[in-house]
């Protein structure tokens, strides 16, 4: 069967995961952190953990890719120096806002290099509108700046910024990172924070 390094363990490498895995291929995730879903606790990950691997997937937790080469497969090569061949190497890392255009445009940035917003989703600049994945917004349970790429926020961010701009007081209260995600047949879904 071919096969497939998965390096990353959240929502994308999982529905790609998924995905290849129903198409006959043999996966493997490598995940930095010792588990998938970052935002689940780990005693709730185990049960995703256990369930991938009922479904053929083989999970390298606590390991990070090194790098990658060709020699007739692709090697996906962890830190510490163990190699591992596939036919495809997928990276699913992450979200990390490119903000390069906001910050040549002098706009303060947040965390992570994220563009700071107010709740009217204004930036800095008050004629100048951010949404999105690359904007920081206020997690509603711990009050803090943060990053959370959802669709959902993005969405809403949206609907608020057009408002505003079309003169009709709207704000942007932050969001507690709702999410759902499918998994073959076990759903896995998250909110607020972890542990």
């Amino acid at each position: 069967p071919r096969t497939a390094v998965l390096a990353g363990g959240g929502f994308i490498s999982l529905e790609l995961a998924e995905n290849l895995a129903e198409m006959g291929v043999q996966v493997t995730i490598v995940q930095r952190i010792p588990q998938v879903m970052h935002n689940l606790d780990y005693d709730m990950a185990t049960f995703l953990h256990a369930h991938l691997r009922q479904k053929g997937m083989t999970l390298r937790l606590g390991a990070s890719v090194a790098g990658f080469r060709q020699e007739g497969k692709t090697i996906t090569t962890l830190v510490g120096g163990a190699d591992i061949p596939a036919d495809l190497a997928i990276l699913a890392v992450g979200v990390t806002p490119e903000s390069t255009l906001a910050q040549e445009a002098g706009l303060a940035l947040g965390a992570r290099g994220s563009i700071a917003v107010n709740d009217w989703m204004q930036t800095s600049d008050p004629d100048i509108y951010a949404v999105g994945d690359a904007v920081e917004i206020p997690h509603l349970v711990t009050g803090q700046k943060t990053l959370i790429s959802l669709a959902g926020p993005a969405n809403k961010q949206g609907r608020i910024a057009a408002d505003n701009i079309c003169g009709i007081a709207s704000e942007y209260k932050g969001t507690q990172g709702s999410s759902v995600l499918k998994v073959f047949v076990m759903t896995v879904a998250m909110t607020g924070v972890n542990e």
